[in-house]
């Protein structure tokens, strides 16, 4: 990259990150916080479970560990080796930094290549386009803005945002699990078959929720043959993934010598939600307060919703085939087990790249009002939880949250799908006879 200002960015966004480590009592606090930290993502339960495999106990027969063996592996060698040091570099501190770095150098890259492709596109399909239209929505986009504008505004969005800062300083996996999502994108913009593969079974064997991406990913980098269906290569994609994914749970099994107490610690903890510790996600206050009997039957029910909204999606949008990816990034951040306010720092960093018209988004001022309101009240919130026992007020805030969240994404989608439709019909609406507006539908 030879950007001097995306150079800069990065040279603050790390600086950030160094300062923010070296403040032991800060980083204590913010571990704690549920905003931040999740059982699954904690680094504090991971430094108990590199404790007890040290110690040769099998850190997956408590509650504690929900981290996958091999990437616990890896944890303990790092954290050995900068032990071997003297403790003169923290190298887990500075793996977690790099992988923010690698974030914003893949999303960079991938708004660069993404905005010139469909540029191109555009440029080919121009003579079915109102013309008009086309100046206002694309053609100007095209000749007066750079790609490298907005992929430096994507990479700052992202590298500065203070919940990824925070989330970097605080060791969580999100981190990491950001990370695999920024090299899916590129993957993505570049069909790469094979990266796409190799990222997202080893994203889906840690986290098991962007197995919600699986069709997105397959449909987006699956090029079928001149004159042939799309059908074989998204299948030979899914079976891939599925291949490379039970591969990875057969080396933990080999690791841990066929104990499978892993996989319930795993993917069972994230799939039935058994702590139901507060967080900013949906789902804790909903299965706290239900009756046993029908816990299996929502459970089941909002997972199985949440992994088929990529088929729809990729119908609908056949031409940009990012969004439908960037769709299922933003549905993973809001609907899975255990969010974080970091989550949605990449999908959110990512709209003005997947949303070239910024001005067709209807909700902004009060989306953002929303958040603003939000995030600063849940602190507050927890602690009148914590003094009243009273954790209404609390769910109220995530309720908040996780609706501005969803409003966004539904704003993003309906404008990508209102500039299509001007790009085709004109910035007039077509009117009858009389005057009236004629009836409209989007197909």
């Amino acid at each position: 990259m030879r950007n001097p200002r995306a150079l800069a960015f990065l040279a603050v966004g790390v600086s950030l990150r160094v300062l923010i480590g070296r403040l032991t009592w800060l980083v204590d606090t913010l571990s704690d916080r549920v905003e931040l930290a999740t059982p699954s993502t904690s680094w504090h339960n991971i430094e108990e479970g590199i404790f007890l495999i040290r110690h040769g106990i099998n850190p997956y027969h408590g509650s504690v560990l929900h981290v996958q063996p091999l990437l616990l592996l890896l944890f303990a060698q790092v954290q050995h080796i900068s032990h071997a040091l003297g403790g003169a570099l923290d190298l887990v501190g500075a793996s977690f930094i790099l992988c923010d770095v690698v974030t914003a150098l893949a999303l960079f890259s991938a708004t660069t290549n993404h905005i010139r492709s469909r540029q191109l596109l555009e440029n080919q399909l121009s003579a079915s386009f109102d013309a008009q239209a086309h100046e206002k929505l694309g053609g100007r986009v095209g000749r007066d803005k750079c790609p490298r504008d907005t992929a430096l505004l994507v990479m700052l969005l992202f590298i500065l945002n203070p919940f990824s800062v925070l989330s970097c300083a605080c060791k969580t996996l999100v981190t990491l699990e950001l990370c695999l999502h920024a090299l899916l994108v590129l993957a993505c913009v570049r069909t790469s078959r094979a990266m796409a593969v190799v990222v997202l079974s080893i994203s889906t064997y840690l986290f098991l929720f962007p197995v919600c991406l699986w069709v997105p990913v397959a449909w987006c980098v699956s090029s079928p043959a001149r004159g042939g269906s799309v059908v074989r290569p998204l299948f030979v994609t899914m079976c891939l993934l599925a291949g490379s994914t039970l591969g990875l749970m057969w080396l933990s099994a080999e690791l841990m010598q066929w104990d499978l107490s892993f996989v319930q610690s795993t993917w069972g903890f994230q799939w039935h939600i058994t702590d139901l510790q507060p967080n900013v996600g949906l789902h804790w206050y909903f299965y706290m307060e239900m009756f046993g009997q029908y816990r299996g039957f929502f459970i089941a029910m909002i997972h199985v919703i949440t992994l088929s909204c990529g088929v729809p999606l990729c119908h609908k949008f056949t031409r940009d085939r990012l969004l439908p990816v960037w769709s299922g990034v933003f549905l993973v951040c809001v609907y899975k087990s255990y969010p974080s306010v970091a989550d949605a720092a990449l999908a959110g960093a990512l709209i003005p790249a997947v949303c070239p018209t910024l001005g067709l988004l209807r909700n902004v001022l009060f989306l953002g009002v929303l958040l603003l309101a939000a995030v600063p009240a849940m602190p507050a919130m927890y602690q009148v939880w914590v003094v009243t026992f009273n954790p209404n007020f609390f769910y109220a805030m995530t309720l908040v949250y996780g609706a501005a969240l969803m409003l966004l994404w539904s704003d993003v989608l309906s404008a990508a799908a209102r500039r299509t439709f001007l790009l085709h019909h004109g910035l007039c609406y077509p009117t009858a006879y009389h005057g009236q507006l004629k009836k409209l539908q989007l197909r």
